[in-house]
């Protein structure tokens, strides 16, 4: 499941929006809207830093290959959701006890019948598994729930050599959103894909990030941000419904 290992890498981004007012006795002050690209990108910034847990939906793209992701993550390092890809799903869990994962027939038969020595292997092993947890021991895997390397990778700090830009406004859930573009300084303004993504941050404050897009090139992505601190309550597997990585392996081989 290598194709999951880019989640962190391939979310990046920028932006914000709104405005305040000020008193029929003085000027009103600058409206978060009427200020410079790169200050939207460091509210932002700051919004995102300052959370405990969010949800995130989406697809992004490794290697041709869509990978759906519906995942609740925390900053205690819990996590639940699914991942898709190839037509099938993992539910995935995450605690202070440890990771697991749960993939279905479908999800099997992509994994284990990769092996052209596997023949219906995928097949027989969800069959024997059915509904019980695999440990996830896997440091990639494991980063999918590392909250705090994810928030940091979503918006690029300005010394990271991006180029924000203002790409109008749309609305997101329903809200009013500030879409901002960014533009690896180092590659030019290429149209869409490459170095370029988009941001969208809702108008109220906190200027939250709700969506980022990757367009186009080979590895395009878009990612939807909801329920902000809202920790998810995860529990851990009992025991008779995890599969010890011994018997995992002997099913495998």
């Amino acid at each position: 499941m290598d194709h999951t290992t880019r989640l962190a890498a391939t979310i990046a981004l920028l932006a914000a929006l709104v405005g305040g007012c000020g008193t029929d006795d003085e000027p009103a002050p600058p409206s978060f809207a009427g200020k410079a690209p790169a200050d939207q990108v460091a509210a932002a910034r700051t919004a995102m830093a300052g959370l405990h847990a969010v949800h995130l939906t989406g697809t992004l793209t490794n290697a041709g290959r869509p990978l759906d992701v519906d995942l609740a993550l925390a900053d205690d390092g819990s996590c639940a959701g699914t991942l898709g890809v190839d037509g099938g799903v993992a539910e995935v869990r995450a605690t202070e006890d440890g990771a697991w994962f749960r993939p279905d027939a479908t999800l099997w038969s992509s994994i284990v019948d990769a092996d052209p020595d596997a023949d219906d292997a995928g097949e027989q092993i969800a069959e024997v598994v059915g509904e019980r947890w695999v440990v996830l021991e896997d440091d990639d895997l494991r980063a999918l729930c590392d909250f705090r390397s994810i928030m940091s990778s979503l918006i690029s700090a300005p010394e990271d050599g991006r180029v924000y830009s203002s790409a109008g406004t749309e609305e997101v859930d329903g809200a009013p959103a500030l879409r901002i573009r960014s533009d690896d300084g180092n590659q030019g303004r290429g149209a869409g894909g490459g170095g370029t993504t988009y941001g969208y941050i809702r108008a109220d404050a906190p200027h939250y990030l709700v969506r980022t897009e990757r367009p186009g090139g080979e590895a395009p992505a878009t990612m939807t941000f909801s329920d902000f601190d809202v920790v998810p309550d995860v529990a851990t597997p009992a025991a008779d419904d995890v599969v010890a990585p011994d018997e995992l392996d002997a099913l495998a081989g």
